[in-house]
């Protein structure tokens, strides 16, 4: 399958997943709100993401999927006994990590959680951490699959898995609504209701994993356990993720900071009786500032890292610059005006899926409001994450850890000194800004580090895509937001409010694209043939 066709693959299955889980958001914070109680469940169902990424997480995509098409490409029998191996020995890992994490759950929960929480609001905390942990060795499961299957040029079942997830955590809300209402505290909350929300939480992440396991099948390799590791090859790939484990290690200090001050934030408000903001407002804003990053950016890289990998290997550097410049060009394409208009809209997305009835009102414009200042970080968010495959492709690992020092010193530094000058109204916004600039600092040094990597990669054309598209983004953004001003004015509930908001979002894409076509920006010529291609298929 080309990268074209891979890419578009990948990106419906994304949209598909990214519509399904907002859905999911939207029941999961109809369940528990936005106050401390929330914030326990953020926290303790962060928990995995933390601890797996920490110890293997991004060693998959970083190190082990181009040491898998090496294997593919070198070995006599295509790489198979190695990836038996390498499942084999990660998932052992994780197994042993979970034991060790579930056990440690009060320190966690300690550790990530504000200083300010009461004794009861920790007890909550270590609860939805120890029956979310599990999930730990769900996510391992998924993701090598899915790198195997990435590698094996199977890329739209991975991106479709998630919906499986989504459906079973909505159905948990549900349930949790039913036996618990919807005014649940640390306080009122029972044992058998923090189970329900934390075992079906689990749950789904387990279906996401276990789907995947036939498709392999399917493509002639049955994943079969082997345990004679000596002798494999694993060695080079350990050697690589050990600077791997300290760029998560430092990325995980730095989140440290972000929830402990985030979870604060949320016990001072609760204290002035203002409105609840705190670690839940700022996760939920920023999983939809990931949506369109998601659908353009993870489809488009992870479509070329096996073609990257190839071409490094091969020492073919003139290759690499090519692809990745490709794919900039495109990511910015989309993904400027996919910014623009989440920042003119941003309040009324937040009102659209959070803010449903009078007490969530404030609660949904605070996540909008948040959204809007994440979107400016969106365009350097998806640039770094092309760049850092510039390293990857090598086979280095040492260069993304010294970026990763830099992205969270930044963000912490700044964390910390605009928390504490802001408002409490306006302290999960603050932290928004320190993100926003870590971003755009870090993704300077990243270009000027991967261009001495690779030569080839002009900084003319892209500087020039991202010019035109931000003098197009502009009155698109201005357009979006009028229209969702006028529309606004409609005296409607949440859900019917979704529509002028959606009428809104549509207007101002499509100036960008009709405007962009006009122009002579090949991107959004390229990317119609790339969907007959996948109708037909």
């Amino acid at each position: 399958m080309s990268s074209n066709r891979a890419s578009a693959l990948m990106a419906t299955g994304t949209l598909l997943s990214r519509a399904s889980g907002i859905i999911r958001e939207v029941a999961v914070i109809a369940a528990i709100g936005t106050a401390v109680f929330a914030d326990t469940y953020s926290v303790g169902n962060s928990m995995p993401n933390v601890v797996y990424v920490l110890i293997v997480g991004g060693s998959l995509d970083a190190v082990f999927v181009p040491q898998i098409v090496r294997h593919m490409r070198s070995d006599p029998d295509g790489g198979r006994a190695y990836i038996d191996k390498l499942l084999t020995a990660t998932l052992t890992l994780l197994l042993g990590l979970t034991a060790l994490a579930v056990l440690a759950a009060p320190l966690i929960a300690r550790l990530y959680g504000s200083a300010d929480w009461s004794a009861t609001d920790r007890s909550v905390a270590v609860m939805f951490t120890r029956y979310c942990l599990p999930q730990i060795v769900c996510y391992g499961l998924f993701e090598m699959l899915s790198q195997v299957l990435n590698a094996r040029g199977r890329f739209g079942a991975p991106m479709f898995a998630p919906i499986l997830n989504n459906v079973v955590v909505v159905g948990t809300a549900i349930a949790f609504i039913a036996i618990a209402g919807t005014k649940v505290t640390t306080g009122s909350v029972t044992d058998a209701q923090i189970t329900c929300l934390g075992v079906g939480t689990t749950l789904g992440v387990a279906a996401q994993a276990l789907v995947l396991l036939p498709m392999l099948r399917r493509t002639g390799h049955p994943w079969r356990l082997r345990f004679d590791w000596r002798g494999s090859g694993l060695g080079k790939a350990l050697s690589l993720a050990r600077w791997t484990f300290l760029l998560v290690l430092v990325n995980q200090l730095g989140y440290v900071v972000i929830t402990r001050l985030a979870t604060t934030a949320n016990v001072l408000a609760e204290s002035a009786k203002a409105t609840a903001t705190g670690f839940t407002t700022y996760q939920k804003a920023h999983l939809l500032f990931l949506l369109p990053h998601g659908i353009v950016t993870v489809s488009l890289v992870t479509a070329i890292v096996p073609l990257m990998s190839r071409h490094a290997h091969a020492e073919e550097s003139e290759k690499i610059g090519a692809e990745l410049s490709r794919v900039l060009r495109t990511l910015l394409a989309f993904i400027i005006p996919a910014a623009g208009v989440m920042l003119a809209l941003g309040p009324q997305i937040g009102m659209v899926l959070y803010g449903s009835g009078a007490s969530n009102r404030e609660a949904g414009h605070a996540i909008g409001l948040t959204l809007s200042i994440f979107a400016l970080a969106l365009p350097a968010y998806s640039a770094y994450y092309a760049l850092l495959r510039v390293f990857y492709a090598h086979e280095d690992t040492r260069t993304p850890v010294a970026l990763t020092l830099v992205l969270n010193v930044v963000d912490v530094l700044l964390a910390l000194w605009f928390f504490n000058a802001a408002s409490i109204e306006h302290k999960i916004p603050a932290l928004a800004v320190a993100y926003v600039t870590a971003y755009w600092v870090t993704v300077a040094v990243t270009w000027v580090l991967a261009r001495r990597r690779v030569p080839s990669l002009a900084a003319k054309p892209i500087a020039a895509q991202a010019l035109r598209m931000l003098a197009i983004t502009v009155p698109a953004s201005v357009l979006a937001w009028w229209v969702g001003d006028v529309l606004a004015d409609i005296n409607l509930v949440s859900w019917e409010r979704a529509l002028p908001v959606a009428v809104a979002a549509a207007a101002g894409l499509a100036f960008a694209v009709v405007v962009g076509r006009v122009a002579g920006i090949s991107e959004f010529r390229a990317s119609l043939p790339g969907l007959r291609n996948l109708r037909r298929r």
